[in-house]
């Protein structure tokens, strides 16, 4: 074992440092910047006024954008993970459970609801008894139970 001594004690130089001088009293003398000339660059128009309306695609033209593909979303409302995909060959596919999956036609049918109370009790019937949905008479929406389900009140 090696007998260390402390040597004298090293002080350190952030100890004797003082601050100089400020460099500048304050911020620097800035004018506020110019707006940019209308027209000039971005965007031109009038920002106000009616805002263009957002049509809704027709289920056919969504089916095609949707073809092989799932959108996934978390609805609480409707008790949670839902699938959006094109229709009953995209459900095949998907291989999830068909409560959880809106086709397009069943997302226009959905959409066509006004009352998101409604909405919501709709979506949730559908994931609890995994049944589809179809247009019914009078613009309604039908819940179509599964084949194991027909004839039975619970799953």
């Amino acid at each position: 074992m090696s007998d260390s001594t402390p040597g004298p004690a090293t002080r350190s130089r952030w100890l004797d440092w003082t601050p100089v001088a400020r460099i500048s009293d304050g911020p620097p003398d800035m004018a506020p910047t110019k707006p940019s000339k209308p027209g000039s660059v971005g965007f031109e128009g009038s920002y106000l006024g009616e805002s263009p309306k957002i049509a809704v695609p027709e289920s056919s033209d969504l089916a095609a954008i949707l073809r092989g593909k799932a959108i996934e979303l978390w609805l609480e409302a409707a008790g949670g993970r839902l699938f959006i995909v094109a229709d009953e060959r995209d459900v095949v596919l998907l291989n999830q459970r068909r409560g959880e999956v809106l086709t397009a036609d069943e997302l226009r049918l959905v959409v066509k609801i006004t009352d998101p109370v409604d909405a919501a009790e709709v979506l949730r019937w559908k994931r609890e008894f995994d049944g589809s949905l179809t247009e019914g008479g009078n613009t309604k929406v039908s819940l179509r139970l599964p084949r194991r389900l027909e004839g039975s009140t619970r799953p």
